[in-house]
């Protein structure tokens, strides 16, 4: 079989045939002319299916996404994935790639051609556990292998789920109805669906239905584990007060909390939210440790810390919101994340944040009396004709302090930059925006490395002087590469 492909592959090759048909013009040519003394209108186009012939042998050779690998297993330094193959070639599989560098060389494993009856074999090899808990995993995760007999390098990336129901399509579809009277911890008080005060352990997805409002008692301890998450479609009501504070945490891969279209306002008050991850039901996963998506809601005296997975701690979709008197710490990656909100941002630090402090697209944000130290990428980043009015905002050991890009505009006054490596930044990342402006004044910028990095028709005004000191392609030099920290 391998032979058999091998020679498949050169005789369809461009050079091959291209030297086969040089080989031949001539006599081609003259056994043409011999046939069209007979038939004048007589024309060779056997050339043309011969090379169409081998373009579609030469695809089938070399195809697009053939196997595909889901993650059965994964503990104890091993992982194992089951693997499918949907194309009727052969394949060999090569190595295991992690961010691009080969982690594990597999030796003798090959995949069956489709309809065998060989689906679903399964590989294991050791993988570094502190490796294996890194953020996005599996979406740095890659298959290197080839058609068997064909000197081919294929790639692909491996799917986080089992293949068995590989969509969750019944936990999705579970997770639409409500199913608050599985859960004899609640209270129910007309159409209010009660968390009550003390320790409460959610271990399986909770969907609280329309219509109702989720009210979570001062003293509450709501503990999220065994991959639990928490949905609800109405408002939430976690109200505490200064000496029975509620607090939000996970356990044992417990996830994270959803309010969806929910028609009124949620409250967020006096409430602690510490080692929680994204929500996640499924394949349906969203960036957010606390998500808001098209639900009003106002955040005061609110404590996040130490997010264990994805890309958001706070993350909010097409609401109004306000966000005061709070706390963001030790984030795995972004604090706050929003995309076309309208809101205020009050009195609240930002202490330790693995990426982006606040990092709006597409939103009108009034920022004021806000700390941000020790920011990994950027303080303060507005993106996608966003508005940002920021009054007294303290930003000191941040790699980036304020950035604005793709038609965003930033005004500072009265605020201090310090210890960080640039103070302003602007520049287009998508070319259908266009560039952003800053307007700064009574604007201190102490112990930066760079006060400023413009991409060439930027805006950026302090105290009325415009500043004009360009560089080209701005982007190259952030994301790591110079400034920054790398996204991938």
């Amino acid at each position: 079989y391998k032979e058999y492909m091998e020679s498949l592959d050169r005789i369809t090759s461009e050079q091959y045939l291209s030297a086969f048909f040089e080989k031949h013009d001539q006599e081609i040519s003259e056994n043409t002319l011999l046939m069209q003394q007979n038939k004048p209108e007589y024309q060779f186009e056997d050339v043309t299916t011969i090379e169409r012939n081998a373009r579609y042998i030469q695809n089938y050779i070399h195809p697009v996404d053939p196997l595909q690998f889901y993650s059965a297993e994964k503990g104890d330094g091993k992982l194992t994935l089951e693997v499918h193959n949907s194309h009727r070639a052969a394949f060999q599989v090569k190595s295991i790639l992690y961010k691009d560098s080969v982690i594990h060389n597999v030796d003798d494993f090959y995949v069956q051609p489709a309809g065998t009856g060989a689906d679903g074999r399964r590989m294991s090899f050791k993988v570094d556990t502190s490796l294996m808990n890194k953020n996005k995993f599996y979406k740095k995760l890659k298959i290197q292998y080839s058609t068997l007999g064909v000197p081919n390098d294929l790639t692909t990336e491996v799917f986080e789920w089992q293949y068995s129901d590989s969509l969750g399509m019944s936990e999705l579809l579970a997770s639409r109805l409500d199913n608050t009277s599985d859960f004899d911890f609640l209270v129910f008080d007309g159409d209010n669906v009660i968390i009550p005060a003390g320790k409460t352990v959610i271990s399986k997805n909770l969907t609280v239905g329309r219509g109702k409002t989720l009210m979570v008692e001062p003293g509450a301890h709501i503990v999220l584990t065994d991959g639990a998450s928490l949905l609800s479609n109405s408002p939430m009501k976690a109200v505490g007060t200064a000496t029975e504070r509620i607090s939000i945490t996970s356990e044992n891969g417990g996830r994270g909390f959803l309010v969806i279209n929910a028609e009124g306002l949620s409250e967020m008050q006096y409430v602690d939210v510490s080692n929680t991850r994204n929500f996640k039901i499924a394949t349906w996963e969203l960036p957010g440790s606390v998500n808001f998506f098209q639900s009003e809601v106002h955040i005061d005296n609110v404590n996040f810390s130490n997010n264990l997975e994805g890309d958001d701690l706070l993350n909010i979709v097409r609401a109004d919101f306000q966000l005061t008197n709070s706390t963001f710490l030790n984030t795995n990656a972004d604090a706050f994340d929003g995309d076309f909100v309208n809101g205020k941002i009050y009195n609240v630090q930002f202490d330790s944040i693995g990426n982006d402090g606040i990092d709006f697209s597409g939103s009108i944000v009034d920022v004021r009396a806000v700390n941000f130290s020790n920011i990994e990428d950027k303080a303060v980043s507005a993106g996608e004709r966003s508005s940002l009015t920021c009054e007294n905002v303290d930003v000191k050991n941040s790699e980036l302090a304020f950035t604005s890009k793709d038609d965003s505009n930033i005004k500072i006054w009265d605020s201090k930059i310090s210890e960080s490596q640039v103070a302003y930044v602007i520049f287009c990342k998508k070319p259908e925006y266009g560039v952003g402006s800053i307007n700064v004044l009574s604007t201190s910028v102490e112990s930066c490395t760079k006060v400023h990095l413009l991409e060439t028709n930027s805006f950026l005004h302090i105290d009325g002087v415009s500043v004009t000191d360009y560089n080209d392609n701005v982007e190259s030099k952030l994301y790591g590469a110079e400034f920054g920290k790398s996204s991938k």
